[in-house]
C-alpha cells in the first residue's frame, strides 16, 4: 500500500487553494428569478420534479476557475436574511408544486438531508444505464403512480446530464481561446471527461473523481446542505491507477476534489459548518479491512490543503493498518478538528443486532 504522506503540494493545487479562500469563483453566483416555478407545466408532480431540475441545470451559471481539473460550483443560491444575501441551506430548484397537489403529494416528495445518495449505481452504471434500465422498467409497469415516479427519474437523469455536457462544451469553447498549451491540454481533457460520464460510466480516476463530484454536487444542490459524500475511496477504488507516475496525477486530482468541496466555505465564515463528510477506511462487506490507496492520498490531501470541508469520517477497526491509524491521530493532534472517528467494532454489531445483515452493516 502507498502512503501518501510524502505527496508535495503542485503549484496548480497551491493556486486553487489560494482561489477558493479568496472566493473568487463567488463572482459566477447568482440568486434564483422571482417566478422561478414550472408548477403550472401539464404534467405529474413526479415529472414536474423532474422538470424543475432541468430548468435549473439548463439555465444555472456553469464557471470553469483557471487551473481546475475537477469541474462544477453551485452557482444559483436563494435570497437569504437581513444582512446575509444567500441562505446556504436552501434548494434553488424551482417551485413544482402547484394547487392540485395534495398534502400527501407534497410530504411524499420532501427533499430530505442527512443521506447517502447512490454514488455505486450512478459510477457503476453511468446515468445512460440507469435512464435505459428505468425504460425498461417503465415498458412493463402497468401501475400508474409508478409509472410517474420513473418518468420523473428519467428526467432527473437526463439533466444531470444537460449540466455535465455545459461543463464539456464550455471547457471545448475555453481551449479554443487558451494560448497556453498545458492549460489548453487540460481544458480538452476536462471536455472528455464530462461528455463521457454525462451518459456513461468513468473508465479512469479522473472520470471516476468528476463523476463522483457531480453526483454530490447535484445532490447536494437539490437538497441545500448536509448530504454526504459516502464511502469515496470505495466508490472510486477500481480505477485507481497502478502506474506510480499516474498515480501522483491522480493524487492531484484528490486535492482539486477535497478544494472543490469548499465551493460554499466562504458563505459561512465565520461560522463554518462542516457538511462535506466523506467516509474512508472501514470494513468492506466481506469483512476484509477496505482502506486503501485513495483513503491514504485523500486523508493525506485534506492535511496538506488545512480547509474547513470536507470532514472526513475515518472508520477503524481490529485490522485496520496502525500507521494509518497513527496518521489520523497525528492529522487530529495537529489541528484538524473536523476529522471524526467510528469505531467498526462497535457500531457494525449494533446494526446487526438492529435488523441489518452484516454485509449491509459493514
Amino acid at each position: 500500500m502507498i502512503q501518501a504522506v510524502h505527496y508535495q503540494t503542485t503549484p496548480r493545487v497551491q493556486d486553487l487553494r489560494r482561489q477558493v479562500l479568496a472566493a473568487e469563483h463567488a463572482k459566477h453566483r447568482t440568486m434564483v428569478p422571482a417566478d422561478w416555478s414550472v408548477a403550472d407545466s401539464d404534467a405529474t408532480l413526479p415529472e414536474r420534479a423532474g422538470l424543475a431540475l432541468m430548468k435549473l441545470f439548463t439555465e444555472m451559471p456553469v464557471a470553469i476557475e483557471p487551473g481546475e481539473l475537477i469541474v462544477g460550483t453551485r452557482s444559483m443560491l436563494v435570497p437569504g436574511e437581513e444582512g446575509n444575501p444567500w441562505t446556504v441551506g436552501g434548494s434553488p430548484v424551482p417551485e413544482f408544486h402547484n394547487q392540485r397537489d395534495d398534502d400527501e403529494g407534497r410530504t411524499a416528495r420532501r427533499e430530505c438531508t442527512h443521506n447517502v445518495p447512490g454514488f455505486a449505481k450512478v459510477i457503476t452504471h453511468g446515468y445512460g444505464g440507469l435512464i435505459a434500465k428505468c425504460e425498461a422498467r417503465l415498458a412493463g409497469e402497468a401501475d400508474v403512480e409508478k409509472q410517474n415516479f420513473l418518468k420523473g427519474f428519467i428526467l432527473a437523469c437526463q439533466s444531470v446530464g444537460v449540466l455535465i455536457n455545459r461543463y464539456a462544451a464550455l471547457a471545448t469553447e475555453l481551449a479554443e481561446s487558451e494560448t497556453d498549451a498545458d492549460r489548453d491540454a487540460d481544458l480538452r481533457t476536462i471536455a472528455e471527461v464530462c461528455s463521457h460520464i454525462a451518459t456513461e460510466p468513468p473508465r479512469n480516476f479522473h472520470e471516476a473523481a468528476q463523476l463522483h463530484w457531480f453526483i454530490f454536487l447535484t445532490t447536494w444542490i437539490e437538497q441545500g446542505v448536509l448530504v454526504t459524500g459516502g464511502r469515496f475511496d470505495q466508490h472510486t477504488a477500481a480505477y485507481w491507477p497502478t502506474d506510480p507516475a499516474e498515480q501522483l496525477r491522480a493524487k492531484e486530482i484528490v486535492d482539486c476534489y477535497v478544494i472543490k468541496c469548499n465551493d460554499l466555505t466562504d458563505i459561512w465564515t465565520p461560522t463554518s459548518m462542516i457538511n462535506n463528510l466523506i467516509i474512508l477506511g472501514g470494513y468492506a462487506p466481506d469483512g476484509t479491512d477496505a482502506t486503501n490507496d485513495i483513503s491514504w492520498a485523500f486523508l493525506d490531501s485534506v492535511g496538506r490543503l488545512n480547509l474547513p470541508d470536507p470532514q472526513p469520517a475515518v472508520r477503524l477497526n481490529k485490522l485496520s493498518d496502525p500507521a494509518f491509524v497513527e496518521f489520523t491521530c497525528r492529522l487530529m493532534r495537529d489541528g484538524l478538528s473536523q476529522i471524526c472517528v467510528f469505531n467498526d467494532d462497535t457500531f457494525v454489531p449494533a446494526l446487526v443486532a438492529a435488523g441489518f445483515p452484516v454485509e449491509d452493516a459493514r
